[in-house]
Parts: structure tokens; sequence; C-alpha cells
């Protein structure tokens, strides 16, 4: 009887260890989940913004992303954050833009920071 309570016990702890490391099933890059907060100083629609993300994303192959959250701000920043779908925060990278209005060119290349950011941290 007490070996089998610890073959059963075994598996759980296993799965907590996982968890508590932040691991995640992959996501396909369609299924990353996607919001944009001052879409009024972005430059373009929550919707192109995501877009962006995904396909930076798909291009590393990073299928542990389930949510991207951005934000522009009046003062030409933009941040964006990734998480796992755990809730873990993977990366997070902010872009300021002095000299001009924020705009896809700028979201693209927070993307590919991000990214980039992620694929660092996982290897």
């Amino acid at each position: 009887m007490e070996f089998r309570r610890r073959i059963l016990f075994l598996p759980a702890l296993a799965f907590l260890a996982c968890a508590a490391q932040g691991y995640s099933k992959p996501v396909s890059a369609e299924r990353v989940s996607c919001h944009l907060s001052g879409e009024k100083w972005a430059g373009a629609a929550e919707e192109e913004l995501c877009e962006i993300f995904r396909i930076a994303l798909k291009e590393i192959d990073l299928g542990l992303v389930s949510k991207i959250e951005a934000e522009a701000r009046p003062t030409g920043t933009a941040r964006a954050l990734a998480f796992a779908e755990s809730g873990v925060l993977l990366a997070r990278l902010e872009l300021s833009v002095m000299d001009r209005q924020l705009g896809p060119s700028s979201w693209t290349s927070l993307a590919h920071g991000l990214a980039q950011a992620i694929a660092k941290s996982k290897s």
C-alpha cells in the first residue's frame, strides 16, 4: 500500500515542479491572445499590432507565449510584455521614440526585440 502511494505521489510532484518553473505546453502563434492599451497613441489599430507580434513570434518559433500585452503612451513610448500560459512573465521590453510618432515600424522593432528576449531567456 505504501509503495502505491509513492507511485501516485511522484507524478503529482513532477507536475508541481514543472509548474513552478513556468513550464507550459506550446501554443500556436494564432492562439496567442493580445491586447493593446493606449490605441490612441499607438499609430495603428490593435488588430494590426497584434498581428505584428504574432508574426515575430512565428519567425522565431516561440510556442510558449500565450499572451501579449502592449501599451502605447502619449510620451512616445511603447511597452510589450509576453506571458506563458501559466501566467509567468517571459519578457518585458520598452521602446522610446523621440522624434516621431509610434507606428507599425516601431512596433515591428519592438515585437522582434521581444521575441529575441524570450529566445535568450529560454536558452
